[in-house]
């Protein structure tokens, strides 16, 4: 079992925000709606999938009072859980676990997100792909939102705001960083 995930740190998602990325997930075959039951699905606390309308989800989402765990679909039997944490300044991160997906599964996720992130890029304040879960470890909220610290591991890709990456120490040698446009750096991994 591996440790690999994505962590998009960007503004709060909105209850419409939520059903376009439904919907632009929906277009790469993954589906926020379980293939058989017909609901969307959260994980409570204990673990439990508790079914849900997709118009509730978004609307949690969007309310942004609590952490929540989605489920998408990418088969009746393979998924992808999201969890929504909530910054006290606005802020949200959305961490895909993909743990037990294939390499297209995962490149699937990533091409998703990474078409939302350069449609929008004004909304991300940083993206985090580690398909090995190399990184996963690294205290993420901190290097994003924090003080300068030195990364001892990198992840597959990183996309941060041109200061920010700057004040990253010597992992950025392993790979290669360039302006991802006029706010943000990204990094990939040689």
């Amino acid at each position: 079992m591996s440790d690999a995930y994505i962590a998009w740190y960007r503004t709060r998602t909105t209850e419409s925000g939520f059903l376009a990325l439904a919907d632009e997930f929906q277009r790469s075959g993954i589906s926020i709606r379980h293939p058989n039951l017909g609901t969307g699905i959260l994980l409570n606390a204990d673990g439990d999938q508790v079914r849900m309308s997709v118009e509730r989800i978004a609307e949690l989402v969007g309310l942004a009072v609590a952490c929540l765990n989605v489920e998408w679909w990418l088969t009746a039997d393979v998924d992808v859980t999201c969890r929504f944490t909530y910054e006290p300044l606005g802020g949200e991160c959305q961490t895909y676990y993909l743990d037990g997906l294939s390499a297209d599964e995962v490149a699937c996720v990533e091409e998703v997100i990474l078409r939302q992130v350069s449609r929008q890029p004004e909304l991300t304040d940083a993206l985090i792909v580690d398909r090995s879960g190399a990184s996963a470890e690294v205290d993420w909220d901190e290097q994003v939102l924090g003080g300068p610290t030195e990364l001892t591991v990198s992840p597959d890709l990183m996309i941060l705001p041109h200061a920010r990456i700057r004040e990253i120490g010597g992992v950025l040698q392993r790979g290669r960083v360039e302006e991802y446009d006029s706010r943000l750096s990204i990094y990939r991994k040689r």
